[in-house]
């Protein structure tokens, strides 16, 4: 045999740590790849204290009771138990806590009120310079008119 191929032959124990070694790194990089997936999972889930805190909207009592029986919130329970913000009262600060709105888009659309009247029905809003179908469609659920 000559020395190069001596080199590439492994005995039985040899072998057995080999297939170890690389067990233990392929069971290395699967926990790595899991524990960045989940940590990405819990960067995206709702704390519903942060969110009630944010918004500053008062819940009614039906949902407090709600709220303390389970710890899985879905959008639609959230969105149907909060005080809704009305396009037609609403202040600067209160615009600035709906999901994409700052303080330039809350002044146009108080000004589009102040110029236009009060809106007639939510679409309405989509009419504000700033507003379009992606905004409207992140904050329909949040607001009224009334």
């Amino acid at each position: 045999m000559s020395d190069w191929k001596r080199y590439l032959v492994f005995s039985k124990n040899e072998k057995i740590a080999v297939v170890f070694i690389i067990a233990i790194i392929l069971i290395g990089s699967i926990i790595k790849l899991y524990s960045e997936v989940w940590s990405k999972q819990e960067n995206t889930s709702i704390n519903f204290e942060e969110f009630k805190d944010k918004l500053k909207i008062q819940l009614t009592d039906d949902s407090i009771k709600l709220f303390s029986k389970t710890t899985e919130l879905n959008q639609d329970t959230l969105y149907n138990n909060f005080i809704l913000i009305d396009l037609n009262t609403a202040g600067i600060e209160d615009l600035e806590k709906l999901p994409g709105i700052g303080e330039s888009i809350a002044s146009r659309i108080i000004e589009y009120r102040n110029q236009n009247g009060n809106f007639k029905k939510i679409e309405d809003i989509k009419k504000v310079k700033g507003v379009g179908e992606k905004k409207f469609n992140d904050i329909q659920k949040f607001i009224k008119v009334n």
